[in-house]
């Protein structure tokens, strides 16, 4: 292991990953690719500094605790507020690190070697973050214990071919919904991980509501706000339903039924039980950019001018070389896509799940007169 550096914390750790895709399962490794989550853990942590002046965050997972460290490093800058921070990871070699990093930045912090799952039922955090290798359902059912009133629970996700219809059987074991190859197979993998983490923690009545929410090249991460109520809880899972497509066809829409027990013709397709509301709230993204942040977070901070844009619009997005295919002519320019929406009466935005996707509040079965009618 080596000393590294990312943003003002320093940690020991051996280089993992690369530009793209996850690290290593297991050992102390810093895998560079994961830098914008970490980036914008900072800037959520320091909102919730702003709002309660003082925060425990509980870096579950912690590896290398690079995570935690960096929100004890700069999220009392941001915020003007105070933190305290609790590591732990399964290895011991891990764990000896962390403290070896905590006196490397002279910065205090409680470490435990062990498994996450044993801490959830004694420490209560406001904010906790957890960040495994592959899929974070094994940790919620006990990490919901784990979170205050009003705190934050940030969950990552690297399973992305079960989410995203390579895999649909896996994805049904593992987040009880089916997943399809949809043409906004990104937005569908991320809905079913927020569709199936509201339904758990439904069934304990705790109401998880999405503040921020993205899919990026190997991975899925959101921030949920944790409301201990048996009434928000039920509220959250109207927000719960089916989207229901015909393959060849750009026609769409949302349904609130279950796939057991309906025949449905072959040339339809049915993804879910999914996340239909909302994957980031405006208010919250509003917040992360008042703060003074500097050139440092422009990645995260531009990500999260788009996710601001993205919002208000239906549970899909449309990628304008499947749309020219459906139609049987050729790709539109985005500037034209959006022209030609606007001329229509109807919005239109950019996505972050890919840079040739939009979303609008036209009807898919209105798209080829809306973008096609006056010709190219």
């Amino acid at each position: 292991m080596k000393w590294l550096k990312e943003g003002e914390a320093e940690f020991l750790a051996e280089v993992s990953g690369g530009e793209r895709g996850p690290g290593k399962r297991s050992g102390v490794f810093y895998n560079p690719a994961m830098k914008l989550s970490r980036d914008l853990t900072v800037l959520v942590a320091a909102g919730l500094m702003r709002g309660r002046g003082e925060i425990l965050f509980f870096d579950a997972l912690a590896g290398s605790g690079v995570r935690g460290l960096r929100v004890l490093k700069e999220g009392p800058s941001l915020s003007g507020g105070r933190v305290r921070c609790i590591f732990s990871d399964v290895s011991r070699d891990a764990a000896e690190s962390i403290e070896k990093s905590l006196k490397r930045n002279f910065a205090e912090g409680e470490v435990f070697e062990g498994d996450a799952r044993e801490l959830f039922h004694t420490i209560k955090a406001d904010f906790l973050d957890i960040d495994p290798y592959g899929s974070p359902a094994p940790y919620l059912p006990e990490a919901l214990r784990s979170v205050r009133h009003g705190g934050i629970l940030a969950i990552t996700a690297t399973d992305t071919a079960p989410l995203s219809g390579t895999y649909p059987t896996t994805c049904l074991r593992r987040y009880l919904a089916w997943s399809e190859k949809v043409e906004f197979l990104k937005e569908m993998a991320l809905r079913i991980l927020l569709g199936y983490a509201v339904r758990v923690a439904a069934s304990r009545d705790v109401c998880l509501k999405p503040l921020l929410s993205y899919y990026k090249d190997h991975y899925l991460r959101a921030f949920l706000q944790v409301s201990r109520s048996r009434g928000r809880a039920r509220e959250a899972l109207r927000s719960v339903a089916h989207i229901l497509l015909r393959r060849g066809s750009l026609g769409r829409r949302v349904v609130w039924i279950y796939r057991g027990g309906w025949e449905k013709p072959r040339d339809l397709q049915l993804i879910g039980p999914l996340w239909v509301g909302e994957t980031s709230d405006v208010r919250f993204l509003k917040g992360l950019k008042d703060l003074p942040a500097g050139e440092r977070y422009g990645e995260a901070l531009s990500l999260v001018d788009t996710l601001s844009e993205e919002t208000g619009y239906p549970p899909w997005y449309y990628e304008v070389n499947e749309v020219a295919r459906a139609l049987r002519s050729e790709p539109l320019s985005m500037e034209k896509v959006k022209e030609r929406l606007g001329e229509g009466g109807f919005r239109f935005s950019r996505t972050h799940y890919s840079a040739t996707a939009f979303k609008t509040d036209a009807p898919g079965e209105q798209l080829e007169e809306i973008l096609y009618g006056g010709g190219i």
